[in-house]
């Protein structure tokens, strides 16, 4: 690549400076000069802008040095006399013209200066027209770069994405080193969020936490109007830096405005090349007002998102009361969409009790914990009571009603403030299971009777009989895997890796390209065999399982979806190094078989694991939004067979909650031997 302009033609730097050494060249023949130069000084700095006969173009001029004399010699001058002419140019740049008169010249030296004169006057408005043009085609470019990047914002579907993009752009388009913007709480007194650009991450680390509004950010949120520095140290309201902070000189601030009150401020400081001017704040601005309406949009987008997903959930829940009675399928349903739609940490369902309501089914972080447990019918005391036993900082109960009287409740559970919209849509689940519960209440009874009579009686039979059966029968799965698992490295991955080699040395000793096409097929065939061994070996004995502990595993297993392109979220802070290694190794396996039934049959986009314990119980719940299955319908798939035999091997329970269209979800509890 060179540095020629369109069709060849030289860059635009290079004509300009051809074409000052022809107008210096002719210049010194009229006016009988044997060495000339244009100096150039303003705000930063002298230098030679162009010199003839020898070429000094871009020499910076530091002080005195060197002298007029000194540039004339080395532009090829002899030391004849010296003629200086200086003009402006525009405010704050001038131009000198230098000229050295040649002895052998017949011009007087007052026609060579009047001559100068001219030549000079000629050139300062060649420069300063070239000043205009330059300034023009750069406001015209940072113009479509504005119009670029607000187009741009237009493109984001994520909030953390488009806020990130704000300030990405915000500082291109003004020029600035470091940008940042801070998003308002809802007192909008402090700041909630703090997105930069342009700190490397050391430099984020050494900072520490992001600022809440101190300062000249503090500033601009108690009065919304741009603000604009050349040192920000000398503004009496500046707090200065935190340590490991890097140091700052300018600063733009600009609000940030929807609808006529402040989302947030954007932060520039830092101008490459000097200080933020009137156009740049013009440019922040009308930046600013684009990131607003990009903001704007996006929420609007995500909301009418939220409500098509929400009514579709309330459809799905309605067809769901009116085509059954059982509790236990409905109640699952719902506490999945409510946890989901709302935000919540943990959903659950509570029903009247011989005065007092019992938590007959939760889902989420805290659903062991909260199943079982009995509260206050009152819906302010049942909150309270939860808040402190719970520890949650957030709790919202929406009453069961039928006929005026109390069924039951809702609950929600969260670490931060649901928005009046999951207040809303709480309310709207809780309308549509009131009726189903209340009609099945009876018939939920009854059947928790027999189960718990059957979990009884289960119980004591595995006590007497069946803790030592287990251990070998899951260590006896296990060796097997293992031994399973070496042999096929050691000998068939042995014997693949040797037929390799043989093809390789047979494909150099065929002489056809038919013949050799066959065997490097053939070889591609061995390769495949081998990875799928490989991926099999690792699969029947877990290294990182053995090696990192049970959390890395599960994760290890998130990240083979992840890479497929299926999104998985992992919650496993119910699982502890303390668990024996049977339960582990059970544990594990159901997450693995599940997960690989989700990638190869559930046409999901999202996938979750979530552990939660309390005691000694522990819940491993694994669930897709993919088609679902009707679990009751014969199946082929002998994994599930093999989770439900180890689970119940340790004397736990398996459920697999699913429907056709509504995704499935894979629960297993099981009780932890102290």
């Amino acid at each position: 690549m060179t540095d020629d302009g369109p069709g060849g033609a030289p860059p635009k730097g290079a004509r300009v400076r051809h074409d000052d050494a022809e107008l210096l060249r002719f210049a010194a023949r009229v006016a009988g000069l044997d060495a000339v130069a244009i100096v150039i000084g303003g705000p930063d700095g002298r230098s030679v802008r162009a010199s003839w006969p020898v070429d000094l173009s871009g020499r910076p001029i530091l002080g005195e040095s060197p002298s007029p004399a000194e540039i004339l010699e080395a532009a090829g001058g002899s030391g004849g006399a010296l003629i200086t002419c200086t003009v402006p140019v525009e405010e704050g740049v001038e131009a000198t013209l230098l000229a050295a008169v040649d002895p052998a010249s017949a011009v007087a030296e007052d026609e060579a200066t009047a001559s100068l004169e001219v030549l000079a006057g000629l050139i300062a408005s060649r420069i300063g027209l070239d000043g205009a043009r330059m300034r023009a085609e750069d406001a015209r470019a940072r113009m479509a770069s504005l119009v670029d990047a607000g187009l741009s914002l237009g493109r984001q579907l994520a909030l953390d994405d488009l806020l990130t993009r704000i300030v990405q752009a915000a500082r291109e388009v003004v020029g600035a080193r470091y940008a940042a913007l801070g998003v308002l709480d809802a007192s909008r007194t402090r700041l909630a969020e703090f997105v930069t650009a342009g700190l490397s991450e050391e430099e984020r680390a050494a900072i520490g936490d992001p600022p809440s509004g101190r300062g000249l950010l503090g500033a601009l949120i108690r009065d919304a109007r741009t603000l604009r520095l050349d040192r920000m140290e000398d503004d009496p309201r500046s707090a200065g830096f935190p340590p490991g902070h890097p140091p700052m000189t300018s600063f733009l601030g600009v609000p940030v405005m929807l609808r006529g009150e402040a989302f947030g401020n954007l932060y520039l400081t830092d101008k490459v090349g000097g200080s933020f001017t009137a156009e740049d704040e013009q440019i922040a601005q009308t930046f600013a007002s684009q990131a607003a309406v990009a903001v704007d949009n996006l929420r609007r987008f995500e909301a009418e998102s939220r409500r098509a997903g929400e009514l579709e959930s309330v459809l799905e829940i309605a067809r769901a009361v009116l085509g059954t009675l059982d509790v236990e399928a409905l109640l699952p349903l719902v506490a999945r969409r409510a946890r989901r739609l709302t935000g919540a940490d943990t959903v659950g369902f509570a029903v009247a009790d011989g005065g007092r309501l019992t938590f007959q089914y939760a889902h989420g972080v805290d659903a062991l914990g909260l199943e079982g447990v009995r509260v206050p019918v009152e819906m302010d005391l049942l909150e309270s009571s939860l808040r402190e036993t719970l520890g949650a900082p957030v709790v919202v109960a929406s009453a069961l009603e039928v006929g005026g009287e109390l069924a039951g409740a809702l609950v929600a559970i969260g670490w931060r403030p649901f928005d009046t919209g999951a207040r809303r849509l709480l309310e709207t689940f809780s309308s549509q299971v009131a009726i189903a519960l209340a009609n099945a209440r009876s018939v939920a009874a009854e059947r928790e009777s027999m189960k718990e009579t059957s979990r009884r009686e289960a119980a004591a039979a595995r006590d007497q009989a069946a803790a030592e059966g287990l251990r070998r029968a899951v260590a006896a799965q296990e060796s097997e895997r293992a031994r399973v698992a070496r042999e096929l490295h050691d000998e068939v991955g042995q014997v693949l890796t040797a037929l390799a080699v043989h093809l390789r040395t047979l494909e150099d000793e065929v002489s056809t390209p038919e013949a050799r096409r066959r065997v490097e097929d053939l070889r591609g065939s061995v390769g495949d065999a081998a990875r799928s061994l490989r991926e099999l070996a690792i699969r029947l004995r877990p290294a990182r399982l053995l090696e990192r502990g049970l959390a890395d595993a599960i994760e290890e297993q998130a990240d083979r979806l992840r890479a497929a392109g299926l999104e998985v979220d992992v919650d496993v802070r119910g699982i502890t190094p303390e668990l024996p290694d049977d339960v582990q190794t059970v544990v594990f396996r159901t997450v693995q078989e599940s997960l690989t039934n989700i990638a190869r049959h559930a046409g999901a986009s999202h996938a979750s694991v979530l552990a939660a314990a309390s005691g000694s119980r522990l819940r491993i719940v694994v669930e897709d939004d993919g088609v679902g299955f009707d679990p009751e319908s014969p199946t082929s798939r002998l994994g599930l067979v093999g989770i439900r035999e180890r689970v119940e091997l340790l004397g736990g329970n398996l459920r697999i909650e699913s429907s056709p269209g509504a995704g499935s979800a894979v629960v297993v509890d099981l009780e932890i031997p102290r």
